[in-house]
């Protein structure tokens, strides 16, 4: 989510107010068929040996209901944050899977996104990693 920083009156102090509180009253109601979109295509360009994909109703049911989630995650205030991207072993957000090395710092693979509070960057569930050299 990002929220234009207009400037510090009280009027676009107001307007992103009521720009939030609409987002968050509307989390479960709100179209988010261009985001389920999106992750489908991803899906289905990353994984195109599997056509038969497309067609799994357990997995359409998963992907529609992560984006549900996801989308009302972000639009708490303050926003929670889904970390996946960084490649270095911190204790204080991750886990290792079982099968990993555990000297190593590098992460190689995510199992799991780390859940991240938005207001002072505390972690709410560690994220699950494979480290290996």
């Amino acid at each position: 989510k990002q929220i234009l920083q207009l400037s510090d009156d009280k009027s676009s102090i107001v307007l992103e107010e009521t720009i939030e509180k609409y987002l968050r009253t509307t989390i479960q109601k709100y179209d988010v068929g261009k985001i389920i979109f999106e992750v489908e295509n991803q899906l289905w360009t990353t994984l195109y040996d599997y056509p038969r994909l497309k067609s799994c109703h357990e997995l359409l049911k998963y992907i529609n209901s992560a984006c549900r989630t996801a989308w009302g995650l972000v639009n708490q205030t303050p926003p929670y944050y889904i970390e996946f991207q960084a490649t270095k072993y911190d204790k204080q957000i991750h886990e290792r899977f079982h099968t990993s090395d555990n000297e190593s710092e590098t992460i190689i693979e995510y199992i799991w996104p780390c859940l991240i509070d938005g207001r002072d960057r505390a972690c709410v569930a560690k994220g699950v990693v494979i480290t290996d050299e």
